[in-house]
């Protein structure tokens, strides 16, 4: 059972989660990168079909990369740790690996996403989160794709 998290701290720090029911991996995040804009565009390809994405959530110092891997229905996410911010490396060590079905994915980032714009609403997502905008078009693209999947689920008559 994949569930994520994403909490707004002081400006331009937030601490996420991931967790695969058993384990949990808490993170700091920094300002220095897009982390909420690049979590969702990777939910986005990954339910546009392209079967591999990679994004991180920077620290200072360190990292943590997430690969996100789609076969058929079904999603796995690696995450990986690295010492240093923004690395060159290709692999870290790795703190964690969940299993979840496409649309329990979906609807796990819809809902981190959402929570973090009922919160803070779009203003207050920009003053936290060091003038950066909330990943609105993005949000909003899920929402439709998370359509296209119930009804590409549902029986032909």
């Amino acid at each position: 059972m994949l569930r994520l998290s994403y909490i707004l701290h002081e400006h331009g720090w937030a601490t996420a989660s991931i967790s695969d029911g058993n384990a949990t991996v808490e993170m700091d995040v920094s300002y220095l990168s897009d982390a909420l804009g690049d979590l969702a565009r990777a939910v986005r390809g990954i339910l546009r079909g392209i079967s591999e994405v990679t994004f991180s959530f920077q620290q200072e110092p360190g990292e943590h990369r997430f690969v996100v891997s789609r076969e058929d229905d079904r999603v796995r996410v690696t995450v990986y740790r690295f010492a240093d911010t923004f690395s060159q490396a290709r692999t870290g060590e790795s703190v964690m690996v969940a299993e979840c079905s496409l649309r329990q994915f979906a609807n796990e980032c819809i809902n981190c996403l959402r929570l973090v714009l009922d919160e803070h609403g779009e203003a207050g997502y920009r003053q936290w989160w060091k003038n950066a905008d909330f990943p609105l078009q993005e949000y909003r693209d899920l929402l439709e794709l998370r359509r296209e999947l119930k009804t590409a689920a549902r029986p032909a008559n």
